[in-house]
């Protein structure tokens, strides 16, 4: 990123993160707390075991429900796949014609013009 943007650029942009962050009421809390030297566990904003219990589940709970929401199963990935196979056949099908038919242009253009050569040279030996 920092050869993207810059040094100076990060750097500002670190600032910018930083002070939008400490606008939040508990974050400036937590950052005057980090300053005046307490740890991690002088935190006043703890949660009971019971409350973690339910954030765990709440957190697998919206796990599996982001895997079926946004997973494909197995019959769809299937399907998607015959879809690409379809797609690429007709696909090169296609090219194969469109590569015939500009040969075949090529072709009657070469015998036009190799005609009229033929004409213009037999016409300048005689």
């Amino acid at each position: 990123m920092i050869s993207k943007l810059g040094e100076h650029e990060v750097i500002k942009r670190l600032k910018e993160n930083l002070k939008q962050s400490l606008k939040d009421k508990y974050v400036r809390k937590g950052y005057k707390a980090a300053s005046k030297g307490k740890g991690r566990e002088d935190n006043p904003y703890t949660l009971t075991e019971e409350c973690w219990n339910i954030l765990r589940k709440r957190t697998k709970w919206e796990f599996g429900w982001m895997e079926k929401a946004f997973s494909k199963t197995p019959k769809q990935l299937s399907n998607i796949e015959k879809a690409n196979e379809k797609f690429k056949r007709r696909h090169e099908k296609r090219l194969k014609r469109e590569k015939e038919e500009r040969e075949e242009k090529q072709r009657k253009k070469d015998s036009r013009d190799g005609k009229s050569n033929h004409k213009n040279h037999h016409r300048s030996s005689s």
